[in-house]
Order: structure tokens, then C-alpha cells, then sequence
């Protein structure tokens, strides 16, 4: 037998282990409420060939230091906790907020967790990929609005671009530009009120020099960004 044979053996010996994972499709993506309103819903399809148990929760959704924190919450619960979805059935869930209207915002996230199918026996190689599908809600009063304030500070091999919202309600930021340079294509993620982000730019990437005027363009949950910030040391 030539080397060659021997490793074509070899590969095809191997067992190759297959991922399994449900075909989920959600919607809406995000709920966007008024502070008034009580009740929503969102509903998931199951678009697999199996059959799929779900668990549904509500957390509380805070920023520190940038990063997304969850922590569990009774204000809102969503109803039924536990559901199972055949194959090319759709199921709604049910968000209730059991809490006062608030001035402001209110900011949570909808965990929608697929659970184990026990009673399904696959191959010992196979892999089985359980999905989480995680919604913002806000619960927003007509006045809320978002207030950017935005930094451009140099550091060690590039610079970081930094949003503040001073206002009382989230800014959902997309497509963010520096100049001409295209810093996050498509959502480059929420800034919750009184909370900071910052994304990190290369020096390969961009060009910037101290002192300079340099425009960033994006675009808010409601409105369009366009404003200048001059380039600063840490």
C-alpha cells in the first residue's frame, strides 16, 4: 500500500462529528415601547424539521464599563415561560410589565433558550447546538431622548472612539464612520443612558493627527449623527 493510499485510509477512518441545530426565526428583533403600555408580544417559528422546546425570560439589561450586564427582574415576565414549537409552527409569546410606568427608560433583554431534546437519540460524534436568541425591550416615556457626546482619543497603536449618552433614553448606533473610513458596518451596538462605548480604531486603518477635526457620521435609533471632534490625547 503507497503512502498516499494509506492516507486516504487514514482520513476516511476518522469519524467527522455533525452539528445539529434548529432553524429559528424571531420577530420583532427588538421591541421598542411606550412606557404606558403593559403588554407586547413576539413571536417565534420554528422553520426546522424537529420539534423544539423553549424557555422565555426576562432580564434586566444595565452597562458597566461598556459591557452588557443582565440581572434577573420581576418587573417583567413573559408568559409562557416554557413552550414546544413543531416543525413550521409559529408561537407567540406574551411580555408583561407588572411595574408602574417610569419617566425615562426602562432597558431589558427577551432570553429565548432552547432546551435539550432528551428523548432524541443522535450518533455519539454528533454535536448538538442549542440556540439563544436574545430581544431588547425598552419601555420609553414620549419625552426620552438620547444625547451623544462623542471623543476621538489617541492610544497606543490606534484610537478609541467613544460615545456618552447623557440623555434618558438608549442610542442604537449603525453604520459608524470616521471621515471617509467605515469604522462598524450595520449595528455597531446600543449606548444605554448615562453609559459610554467605545470602539477601537487601528492606526493602519486611519490616519489621524493630534489636534485635527475629524467628522463622525452614524446613524441613531432615530435620527441621523453627523458631528465633528477634534483628536485628544488619553
Amino acid at each position: 500500500m503507497t503512502l498516499l493510499s494509506i492516507l486516504a485510509f487514514t482520513l476516511l477512518s476518522i469519524s467527522i462529528p455533525f452539528a445539529h441545530a434548529a432553524s429559528l426565526s424571531v420577530s420583532p428583533v427588538s421591541l421598542d415601547l411606550s412606557a404606558n403600555l403593559r403588554t407586547a408580544t413576539v413571536q417565534v417559528e420554528n422553520r426546522g424539521g424537529a420539534k423544539v422546546s423553549f424557555q422565555a425570560r426576562v432580564m434586566n439589561w444595565a452597562q458597566v464599563d461598556g459591557k452588557d450586564v443582565l440581572t434577573s427582574t420581576q418587573s417583567v415576565v413573559v408568559s409562557p415561560p416554557v413552550a414546544s414549537i413543531d416543525p413550521g409552527v409559529a408561537y407567540t409569546f406574551r411580555i408583561l410589565h407588572k411595574g408602574r410606568p417610569s419617566s425615562g427608560e426602562e432597558t431589558y433583554r427577551l432570553l429565548i433558550d432552547e432546551l435539550p431534546n432528551v428523548n432524541v437519540k443522535r450518533p455519539a460524534t454528533s454535536v448538538s447546538m442549542l440556540v439563544q436568541q436574545s430581544i431588547p425591550i425598552f419601555f420609553s416615556s414620549p419625552d426620552a431622548a438620547a444625547e451623544l457626546i462623542w471623543n476621538i482619543v489617541k492610544v497606543d497603536e490606534g484610537y478609541e472612539v467613544s460615545a456618552m449618552n447623557t440623555g434618558n433614553r438608549h442610542a442604537k448606533i449603525s453604520n459608524l464612520k470616521l471621515d471617509s473610513y467605515l469604522v462598524k458596518r450595520g449595528l455597531a451596538g446600543y449606548v444605554l443612558p448615562g453609559n459610554r462605548r467605545t470602539w477601537f480604531v487601528e492606526n493602519e486603518f486611519a490616519e489621524l493627527r493630534m489636534g485635527e477635526s475629524v467628522s463622525i457620521t452614524a446613524k441613531s435609533s432615530d435620527y441621523g449623527i453627523s458631528t465633528s471632534v477634534i483628536v485628544s490625547n488619553k
